[in-house]
């Protein structure tokens, strides 16, 4: 229940207990009691709770198959992730790679800055992967929007989309075992005996792990926005905004702190953003949008043909 909500039963409470008190120790009055003030119903109902999200019947639910799909791609995905990279390495950057670096990289000679870089985006990417389950599904569609069969369609597709993108860009990490750009200062800027150059991890720079899990997370966060208009506004666009701002500066850390090549990250962003549209897309194709907010006066433009070609008509809803 929402403040304005409580203070409004709150007040009726007072206001009737006040009117009960009074009744007993008052005066006898003659005739009827004198009305109650009324209340002001149209201002409670305004800040009341948004309607309930509505699933298109057109819509394709989360069903066996795409259980199925969920299991072997964590599968996969796990598999991937403890394999040994294949032993015949790709050494260097491609391309742009080594201009970029040497623009965005924090030398060796402030290690400290480059472990806050890598560790802000190991924070940043756990933001981002978890916002899609709590603050999209969780608290608005389930608690806000009081739609619990939404949040869960929300969560599954999340769920497929999160292990397609983690067994794809697993595998390809163990196949092309690319070197990381700090394997480069192993045993000169960087002691050889580190735990970032003796471990395997070393030869997983192709693609980004962190730059495909971000933005499949703001893929995500932009269909469910615009599909379901979860907030019923301009806010919507700004949470797709948002999530995609996120996944960019997440993988200019792993740039910036020498976890992997620009074509690293540019691979992930693009397969991130892919899947991370394409997954839902999936779902929600088929249906007749309809909308979902409870914010009257908006105007739905549609296209008409006409005697001589095309036509814009609004319908005021």
């Amino acid at each position: 229940m929402k403040p304005t909500a409580i203070l409004a039963a709150l007040g009726v409470a007072s206001l009737l207990a006040s009117r009960a008190a009074s009744a007993q120790v008052g005066p006898p009055q003659e005739g009827p009691p004198p009305p109650l003030p009324a209340l002001s119903l149209p201002e409670v109902a305004r800040d009341g709770p948004a309607s309930p999200v509505r699933w298109d019947p057109g819509w394709k639910s989360f069903g066996v198959g795409d259980y199925v799909l969920t299991g072997v791609a964590i599968g996969v995905a796990v598999g991937g992730a403890v394999v040994t990279p294949l032993p015949h390495h790709a050494y260097g950057g491609i391309l742009f790679d080594n201009a970029v670096r040497s623009v965005l990289e924090i030398p060796t000679s402030n290690l400290g800055a480059r472990y806050v870089a890598r560790d802000a985006s190991d924070v940043l990417l756990s933001f981002a992967a978890t916002s899609p389950f709590f603050f999209d599904a969780m608290v608005t569609a389930w608690y806000q929007r009081r739609s619990p069969e939404v949040a869960l369609q929300m969560a599954l597709i999340d769920a497929e989309a999160f292990a397609i993108a983690g067994a794809v860009q697993e595998t390809t990490t163990a196949l092309t075992s690319r070197e990381r750009p700090y394997g480069a200062d192993c045993g000169t800027g960087l002691p050889s005996t580190t735990l970032d150059c003796t471990n395997p991890g070393r030869y997983r720079s192709f693609f980004s792990g962190h730059s495909t899990l971000s933005f499949t997370a703001a893929g995500l966060t932009c269909e469910h926005h615009l599909r379901l208009h979860l907030f019923g506004d301009a806010k919507d666009t700004l949470a797709c905004v948002g999530a995609l701002v996120l996944a960019g500066v997440t993988a200019t850390l792993r740039v910036a702190s020498d976890q992997h090549y620009a074509t690293d990250v540019i691979a992930g962003s693009l397969v991130g953003t892919a899947i991370g549209l394409g997954v839902p897309a999936l779902h929600y194709s088929g249906g007749q949008w309809k909308d979902t907010s409870t914010k009257p006066g908006w105007v739905e433009v549609r296209l008409v043909p006409t005697g001589m070609g095309l036509g814009l008509v609004g319908v005021f809803r």
